[in-house]
């Protein structure tokens, strides 16, 4: 901007100059002051925009921290779970390797013996038997925590069920095994009494 000077006159400075200068002046300001006034309203409506993109982002936040702690609320329920499903597993295991033992002890004991057998195969079927009751309502607990494991128990019920008819057949051999042999004793003791 160029220096700006006033005429002078008899009694000063010429008024016209003053005016308009003064008018100039207010012009340069008014239309500053609408340029900045614009700029404020514009900046206004930026601020409100991210003020409310603020909110909203503050409200997902909170919705987040949420997400969160729910997240890592059920990922302990799940841990807890697991943990439950690995004891339940390992009773379980241990069960299917105590009813195998006893069925192999029977089979040994049966041929051994027929009396003491068939008490010791009654005995040992309660046991299976009370050992399918345990399973089940294992199986039932085992359904609600989870579906994960119902397919191993299935084949644990159905080497149980083979044990049973394993030891059936057994039993049925050592009552044909106990005819013969008194079929034997009582051909043998009538060939000692001729």
């Amino acid at each position: 901007m160029g220096v700006i000077g006033f005429r002078k006159s008899i009694m000063g400075y010429n008024c016209n100059d003053v005016s308009k200068y003064f008018e100039s002046s207010e012009a340069k300001h008014i239309s500053r002051e609408k340029e900045l006034l614009e700029k404020i309203g514009s900046l206004s409506q930026i601020n409100f925009q991210i003020n409310k993109e603020l909110n909203d982002s503050s409200s997902q936040l909170n919705d987040l921290i949420i997400m969160n702690k729910q997240l890592v609320d059920e990922l302990e329920d799940y841990k807890t779970k697991q943990e439950e499903i690995q004891r339940l597993s390992e009773s379980i295991g241990k069960l299917y390797l105590v009813a195998q033992a006893n069925a192999r002890t029977i089979i040994d004991n049966a041929k051994a013996n027929s009396n003491i057998s068939r008490e010791e195969v009654v005995k040992n079927i309660e046991g299976i038997e009370n050992a399918q009751s345990h399973l089940e309502v294992l199986k039932d607990r085992l359904s609600e925590t989870t579906s994960k494991f119902t397919d191993e128990i299935e084949e644990i019920f159905a080497s149980l069920d083979q044990t049973k008819q394993i030891i059936d057949e057994k039993e049925e051999i050592i009552d044909c095994a106990e005819k013969t042999l008194n079929n034997l004793i009582g051909t043998v003791n009538v060939e000692v009494n001729a």
